[in-house]
């Protein structure tokens, strides 16, 4: 009964201390992050336009105040009914600007959930096999790397057509150089540690050994990288759009309002200001945040 009692006093002990070192390791990287003001103001700005797209139909209905045309209204300056003014077709541009937010915000995202996904599979495989697979690898990130971002993604998108799903994946496959070199680099710093040499000798499988080892501790650097790159597509996903190769009018993403107020933004510069501050703030915050989870997750930095 006795040694009974000790193991199960152990087992809580043990869950205890370990989820005590969770609470603490958390806690730690909120309290380095939240005192950066600047990455407190990007994820504010983030919050902003991520409960804006939530609840745009509720601030101002789709259909009658951001698709429909009033041509009675076009070309209203900035005022109490229109805090943004009004466009070339009298759309409201503040509840496009809203429900645009829904867009690029949901294709930044998905595009770096996608390259992320190829970079974890490219960058595992290529830092825990190395060798001549590693040089292949890397050799052919190289040859990506040599080529544009915007200029891949174009390619891609001419290739394949302009949806939604192709500009995601296209997108998403010119984060892949550059992500899947951090991956690699991340994979290479713990495959030689200790735990990873005993889950080899207990004859688990390299997939095993990738996916429950070594990823999980290679979290911090993706995370932050993947952060950045957000930042980057949705910039580069607007410049597609203005140049008439990705989101398509009437949907209101906020490259495309930029491309439809060009002829009119010496008359009405208002017309471009609400888009082009969009995508200004919306990727500033992404960098300021990734710059904070930065300095919150890397362990070197903190000291």
């Amino acid at each position: 009964m006795s040694a009974t009692t000790i193991n199960r006093s152990d087992i809580t002990r043990k869950g205890y201390m370990k989820a005590y070192r969770k609470t603490s390791r958390a806690k730690e990287m909120w309290d380095v992050f939240s005192n950066n003001r600047t990455a407190l103001l990007g994820l504010f700005i983030i919050v902003v336009f991520v409960v804006l797209a939530l609840f745009a139909n509720v601030i101002a209905d789709y259909e009658t105040v951001a698709i429909k045309t009033n041509p009675i209204e076009r070309f209203t300056k900035p005022c109490a009914e229109h805090i943004f003014g009004t466009d070339e077709l009298g759309r409201d541009i503040f509840a496009r600007i809203i429900h645009g937010a829904r867009v690029s915000l949901r294709l930044g995202v998905l595009s770096v959930m996608v390259g992320t996904a190829l970079s974890c599979i490219i960058g595992a495989i290529a830092g825990y096999v190395g060798g001549v697979v590693d040089d292949l690898v890397m050799r052919a990130m190289d040859i990506m790397a040599c080529i544009p971002r915007l200029v891949l993604a174009i390619a891609i998108v001419a290739a394949f057509g302009s949806s939604e799903v192709n500009l995601v994946v296209a997108m998403g496959v010119s984060t892949v150089a550059a992500m899947s070199r951090v991956v690699r680099s991340a994979v290479m710093s713990v495959r030689d540690m200790e735990y990873i040499e005993a889950a080899r000798a207990l004859g688990q499988s390299t997939t095993k050994i990738i996916v429950h080892h070594i990823l999980v501790n290679c979290v911090a650097p993706i995370i932050v990288q993947a952060t950045l790159a957000i930042a980057t597509n949705i910039m580069s996903i607007s410049s597609l759009s203005f140049l008439g190769m990705g989101i398509a009018a009437p949907i209101p993403e906020w490259g495309c309002m930029v491309a439809g107020a060009r002829d009119y933004m010496r008359q009405h510069p208002y017309l471009v200001i609400a888009p082009g501050m969009s995508i200004l703030l919306s990727a500033m915050a992404f960098n300021l945040v990734g710059d904070g989870l930065r300095d919150a997750l890397d362990p070197k930095l903190k000291r």
